[in-house]
């Protein structure tokens, strides 16, 4: 028999393990990814998806043909000399007070605004349309493919315009090679 348990020492007996209260709460140690994404997971994911969709709207919503761009021009033609028009009526009506000059620049204005709306909303939106229904049908669901030519294309014609003021830059093929290197250097 136990020697502690048996005489009369007086204070207290070890207790037993299977009483003694645990030290960490149960799975306390388990890390649990929480399903909610943090505001910065959220704003990156928001970043991306609205650079995604600039992307397939420069693809799908700029048309590269003349003839947007020729009616694109007469849109911000239009726009310009509507608002610049109304800015001068305005001017001239708190200036001068004179009531038929001010409506001399104001009527034309607003006729150059309605025309500039006419003409979006009528002959450029229908080239859009029928320029997004011509992609679609080449690329058909695929917009990612779609993008990653169109990057290739600008890139390549970035990289073939000459710059405005600076000297050509050297490619791979008008640098010689590392065997003439090494035979000029021992020359």
């Amino acid at each position: 028999m136990n020697e502690r348990s048996q005489s009369e020492i007086k204070g207290q007996t070890k207790k037993s393990a299977a009483s003694l209260k645990p030290k960490t709460k149960a799975a306390s140690s388990v890390h649990v990814k929480s399903t909610k994404k943090t505001p910065k997971q959220n704003r990156e994911n928001r970043k991306a998806e609205r650079q995604r969709q600039a992307e397939l709207e420069r693809l799908y919503y700029n048309p590269p043909t003349r003839e947007y761009k020729r009616l694109r021009r007469i849109w911000i033609a239009l726009i310009s000399v509507g608002l610049i028009a109304t800015a001068v009526g305005g001017l001239l009506t708190a200036k001068f007070d004179n009531a038929q000059l001010s409506w001399a620049f104001i009527i034309p204005a607003y006729a150059c605004i309605i025309a500039a709306v006419w003409l979006d909303l009528g002959k450029i939106r229908k080239l859009r349309r029928a320029y997004q229904a011509d992609m679609v049908r080449k690329h058909g669901k695929k917009p990612d493919a779609a993008i990653a030519a169109a990057q290739a294309a600008e890139a390549q014609a970035k990289q073939d315009r000459k710059p405005l003021f600076a000297r050509r830059r050297a490619t791979e093929a008008d640098k010689p090679d590392a065997a003439a290197d090494a035979k000029a250097s021992e020359k």
